[in-house]
């Protein structure tokens, strides 16, 4: 039972990295997705 749990423990503590990652790309994707919106204004502004 007690090996079980220390299992359970080292999953828990190994998908922690994972799941940061996971946000930290999803974060940075919409960064660069505004960036790239912000560019298109600021583009179509000095085109006309």
């Amino acid at each position: 039972m007690r090996s079980l749990k220390l299992m359970l423990l080292v999953a828990a503590i190994a998908l922690v990295p994972l799941a940061l990652g996971v946000v930290l790309l999803d974060q940075r994707e919409q960064a660069q997705r505004e960036q790239d919106r912000a560019l298109e204004t600021e583009v179509g502004a000095a085109v006309t």
